[in-house]
């Protein structure tokens, strides 16, 4: 990769991920409320970075689920289903 006139070298490995808190993570549809199933799709990393409302649960499916650790949150889902994909939390 160039920029400019020189050569860039990358040694991090960068994700974008859509916290759980920006309403944009929605895209058109309010965020979550009581009683919703939450999908996160291959190619999607969701942060949940606040607590949630009572889902019935989520399902990630070839995508990533990540916990925040910048402070205390709930999670509560009656069930948090991993199909392919990656769950991220703690250090």
């Amino acid at each position: 990769m160039q920029v400019g006139d020189n050569i860039a070298v990358v040694k991090q490995t960068f994700e974008y991920v859509l916290r759980w808190s920006d309403i944009r993570t929605w895209g058109t549809d309010m965020p979550p409320i009581d009683g919703d199933l939450v999908y996160v799709p291959k190619g999607m990393n969701l942060l949940v970075d606040e607590s949630t409302p009572q889902l019935e649960g989520i399902l990630v499916q070839n995508g990533t689920l990540t916990f925040a650790d910048e402070g205390p949150l709930t999670v509560k889902a009656g069930f948090i289903t991993l199909v392919g994909g990656r769950f991220m939390a703690g250090t």
